[in-house]
């Protein structure tokens, strides 16, 4: 630390003396320019170190220092500003130094930072204060009816926090309680939040100016830019999630049937839409929560043998298996001071367990757990994907005979791709069967479907995660549009407007025009013409959706009815559209018709930052794969070197240079997943192995508010005897309902032919 601060101080004189002596940064020389961008990087580790500490005492139960947090966004933006301001005449000027062009690419565009003093201050203001209300917010207790038609509290309630509710739904399998359980928090979300969710608008509409000062006319363009991403556009994403689409169906055919066994068929909405509360979050991402809720792994050995292994670890012993495993894919070690200095065992009510990067040369980081988390596969993947970012920040740090990477290079405002890719193939290495069981999270002999239950882990958690950060990030370039169509107009001639005006067409004009996309459900898609079985078209139907893409090109394919009164794009249009991109793009809805803003507890939404590179390096990680696996020269040691780039190159760049990558392509992803598709195309299911005994207590659920352990492993055979006995029971009901069918028949032939007999004796005599 001292030598750090003489460091500063020298830099200081050195950059004062140089700016008063020469009178304009112009005339320096291209490396006392790199000194002095040197000197602002110490800075920005100064604040970077500041802003952690505000958040790690936060977390760990310090209300107080979300204004410390704010204070700091603000100082770091403020230093920014300032210093853009400061080299801007020279920063648009061709260097000879590739690497000083790149410093002032990252430097000159650093995102919101360069924002007016008023907007920055409201655009980090407001992030702060729906944290706040998030971490402060108790779902509170309803009143209980009386006989006599009073109410009085229920003094067996508890108020859930916001853990306490992501608890419940994640382990909480009844239905009616799963859904009223998320319409309450919402509600009571909405209620606390009048104020901040309309101010929402404001905050997206930040966003325009936001890419104005950063030099981009189109939001699209500027979030590119922010990516790091030149060669492709929305258009080129939204055709790359096309090409994975038919694997997304099979698995929401899966999903589906799981689904139905558990609840019935009327679960699903409409019969195409998956309730959004069964997925075990109230910001569910992915789904192996209810996937694994829901008993899809009951009869898959190594499933539950991965999962029992895991019940037995604590969030240390996870850090140590991804940092171990990590090690051997050539990325270092954690530093000691790593263990020694995060909590693993937190009781906050506002405990979020994350990472804190300090941004130094030194690599300062240390983690935080919390005390009702569990060590669960969920767990598993996202520690080994965080363990690997470390790694990434610390390799790319080191100092080498050669350069350095200083803060701009490691941690600047740039969403690359290829950090999102790493950390993703870290987990997807990990949870293949050779290194589970190199973890000893399988047993030594190779189990049945081991290699199914891995391909279905990964899938569960990368797949449906796509269509959410394309929706997010779509459903906001549209908005932006919308807002600014009618934010100048006074009068409509027309009650009703279109409320999606601008989606790029991901197919022929013909097949997708505005009128034929009118003209049907936009959640309506083929079924699957091969299957004719009457008692899998439910689940079919459940399955199927538009493969239509919104984008932001050129089809508008829903209008919306609007108050004369209303004269602008207001937050009731912005949620109606956000439950359209995700009722279009994942299939998901909810069943009660309320439209919850959930989109503000999306950090990423509520920080105006792109999911590009999310969803960019989610597909890049299996090329990154395929080069590790099928080219010896590209091995092991490429990662390292990889790592060691950091953000010194555009990603582009750097991937077309070290592994012949010269676009991101989702082939090798289809490619990866074939065994899996082929095994949700035949149509099987995990099996138990009937050698053994029945051992489906390693699976119990260890929180339930209605079942016991082992209920779900035992569900199966209950619902087969209750088929059997409604079966007999149906059975003889049809018996006894012929044979009275029979005998009234023959009374009323008797009666009749009595009646006859009576009316010829009459007509005789």
């Amino acid at each position: 630390m001292k030598n750090s601060g003489i460091i500063i101080l020298v830099l200081s004189i050195i950059s004062q003396l140089h700016v008063c002596t020469v009178g304009s940064l112009a005339s320096s020389t291209e490396e006392e320019l790199e000194v002095i961008l040197q000197f602002f990087e110490f800075e920005l580790e100064d604040i970077c170190i500041a802003r952690s500490e505000a958040l790690w005492g936060f977390l760990t139960g310090n209300k107080t220092n979300l204004k410390q947090l704010l204070e700091q966004e603000l100082k770091e933006a403020e230093l920014y500003k300032n210093e853009t301001t400061t080299f801007y005449d020279i920063s648009h000027k061709p260097f000879k130094s590739r690497r000083l062009q790149r410093l002032f690419d990252i430097f000159s565009n650093p995102g919101a930072p360069r924002l007016e003093a008023t907007e920055l201050k409201e655009y980090k203001e407001y992030s702060v204060k729906l944290q706040e209300i998030v971490s402060k917010m108790e779902l509170g207790c309803r009143m209980k009816g009386e006989s006599d038609g009073t109410k009085t509290v229920d003094e067996s309630c508890v108020p859930k926090s916001y853990r306490t509710v992501n608890k419940i739904l994640s382990k909480e399998k009844d239905e009616k309680l799963l859904k009223n359980l998320w319409s309450q928090w919402f509600e009571e979300f909405e209620s606390e939040n009048r104020r901040t969710k309309l101010d929402f608008m404001h905050q997206l509409s930040i966003l325009d100016m936001e890419a104005e000062q950063n030099e981009e006319d189109e939001l699209t363009n500027y979030w590119l830019k922010q990516t790091d991403i030149q060669n492709l556009d929305y258009h080129a994403v939204s055709l790359i999630w096309k090409e994975i689409i038919p694997l997304y169906q099979k698995l929401r055919k899966f999903m589906a049937d799981i689904m139905e066994q558990k609840y019935g068929g009327n679960i699903i909405i409409d019969n195409k839409l998956f309730p959004i509360y069964l997925f075990g979050s109230l910001k569910p991402r992915n789904w192996n929560v209810a996937a694994e809720k829901l008993g899809a792994f009951n009869h898959a050995k190594p499933y539950r043998f991965f999962k029992s292994k895991l019940n037995g670890k604590n969030f240390e012993d996870l850090y140590k298996m991804a940092d171990n495993f990590t090690s051997e894919m050539k990325m270092g070690d954690l530093p000691h001071e790593f263990y020694n200095n995060s909590l693993f065992n937190v009781t906050s009510p506002f405990c979020e367990g994350k990472i804190f990067d300090y941004c130094t040369r030194k690599t300062a980081f240390r983690a935080i757990s919390c005390s009702d988390e569990e060590a669960t596969i969920s767990q598993f993947i996202k520690i080994h994907e965080d363990v690997a970012k470390l790694k990434h920040l610390i390799v790319a740090g080191k100092e080498t005979q050669e350069d350095e990477n200083g803060y701009l290079f490691r941690e600047g405002p740039r969403d690359s791709v290829i950090y999102e890719a790493v950390a993703g193939l870290s987990s997807l290495i990990a949870l293949s069967p050779k290194n589970l069981r190199k973890q000893h999270l399988l047993p030594g002999s190779t189990l049945p479907e081991e290699e199914i239950v891995s391909l279905m882990i990964s899938a569960l958690d990368i797949i449906p995660s796509l269509p959410y950060y394309l929706a997010a990030d779509l459903w906001r370039i549209n908005a932006l549009k919308e807002m600014d169509a009618t934010a100048g107009e006074s009068n409509y001639e027309s009650s009703t407007v279109v409320v999606y005006s601008s989606t790029p067409n991901v197919y022929s004009e013909e097949e997708d025009s505005p009128s034929n996309m009118r003209k049907r459900d936009i959640l309506e898609a083929d079924s699957d013409a091969e299957d004719e079985n009457n008692d899998t078209e439910k689940s079919e139907e459940a399955n199927s959706y538009s493969e239509t893409t919104p984008t932001s090109k050129d089809s508008s394919y829903v209008t919306q009815s609007m108050s004369s009164s209303q004269k602008i794009y207001d937050f009731h249009n912005l949620t109606v559209d956000w439950w359209k991109y995700r009722e279009q793009l994942q299939g998901i809805g909810n069943s009660d018709g309320q439209l919850y803003a959930d989109f503000l507890l999306d950090e990423k939404i509520i920080w105006n930052k792109p999911y590009l590179s999310k969803f960019l390096g989610s597909i890049l990680q299996f090329q990154l794969l395929e080069c590790l696996q099928g080219n010896s020269s590209i091995g092991e040691n490429n990662i390292h070197a990889l790592l060691r780039k950091g953000k010194s190159q555009p990603a582009e760049e750097i991937l077309a240079e070290m592994f012949s990558i010269t676009e991101i392509s989702a082939k090798p992803l289809l490619r990866y997943f074939k065994p899996l598709e082929d095994f949700l195309d035949s149509g099987r299911k995990f099996q138990s192995d009937p050698s053994e005994s029945d051992d489906i207590a390693l699976f119990s659920d260890s929180y339930s508010m209605n079942s016991s352990p082992g209920e779900d492993g035992a569900e199966t055979q209950k619902g087969s005897n209750t088929i059997v006995f409604s079966l007999l029971i149906l059975t003889v009901l049809g018996i006894v309902s012929v044979a009275i069918f029979m005998t009234l028949k023959r009374y009323r032939a008797k009666q009749r032919t009595k009646e006859r007999r009576k009316k010829m004796n009459t007509n005789i005599e």
